[in-house]
């Protein structure tokens, strides 16, 4: 490789976008963390709110039906590796003298030999100009985006990451059709994929206010659903688990924007 060259996940225009605004790609950067993520909840239910509620498909409406509830312990732990994962390409963009990584991807994958992997990838970037970052950010935003944020007269806080795993205990549900063929709502799992992205939404929001953001510009929200087997002893059956992420990047201004430039209705040719 010609010494000096850099690496990039970004595409020609990301990589103008940037330079006109005063930042130069240096380098691929990347950090991934293998792990063994489960359900490891030892207190609690799995969401029943009485013991006797009956195992019969349907249940008269007085009889208290299974609800949501969170799984902290996967959700601090599933937030964990990510953050470590983020934290490996933080530090290898520090060792190329970068102010910070764009256009960061997160992804999460089974790892073949056993686990979950957890990786994270970006492009790191130097500002051209006077002006250091004192720690490198980070930001999920293209390179486009990410020049018209500076244009507008913001900058990137960090990267911030919403995640909530909920999950409903699932042998015996009311609120099933009682056909499948039946077009009717079903509010069990309405309510668990409902119950996730809300508070998916909230850990994102407190993330934002952490780092002193005045808002989040958020670009991907994704939805993971699973099944397990209960784990209370006196529970026979399944817990379906819904997983939401919300992923994005936490802004604050620095200085008052300009309108920037009006598209042309038509090309100037001189």
């Amino acid at each position: 490789m010609t010494e000096g060259a850099y690496t990039s996940n970004i595409t020609v225009a990301e990589h103008h976008a940037l330079r006109a605004v005063g930042f130069a790609p240096v380098g691929l950067v990347m950090g991934n963390y293998v792990f063994n993520l489960r359900d490891t909840t030892t207190s609690g239910t799995c969401g029943y709110t009485q013991p006797d509620a009956g195992d019969r498909l349907f249940r008269p409406a007085s009889v208290v039906a299974p609800v949501v509830r969170a799984a902290p312990e996967m959700r601090v732990a599933a937030h964990d590796a990510h953050e470590r994962a983020v934290n490996h390409m933080r530090q290898e963009c520090r060792a190329l003298g970068g102010d910070g990584v764009v256009a960061v991807e997160l992804t999460t994958r089974p790892f073949p030999f056993g686990g979950t992997e957890f990786l994270a990838v970006g492009t790191a970037v130097r500002a051209t100009g006077a002006v250091r970052s004192p720690e490198p950010f980070l930001s999920d935003l293209s390179g486009q985006d990410f020049a018209k944020l500076i244009e507008a007269g913001w900058v990137p806080c960090g990267l911030v990451i919403g995640l909530a795993v909920v999950l409903r205990h699932d042998d015996s549900n009311p609120l099933i059709p009682r056909r499948w063929r039946d077009n009717a709502e079903i509010r069990g799992y309405t309510e668990l994929a409902q119950a996730a992205r809300t508070a998916a939404r909230d850990q994102i929001r407190h993330e934002v206010v952490r780092l002193g953001g005045a808002g989040v510009v958020a670009r991907a929200v994704s939805l993971k659903l699973s099944l397990q087997l209960c784990r209370m002893p006196q529970r026979a059956g399944h817990d379906r688990l819904a997983e939401a992420i919300v992923v994005g990047t936490a802004i604050t201004p620095f200085r008052h924007g300009g309108p920037g430039t009006p598209p042309l209705p038509v090309m100037r040719l001189r």
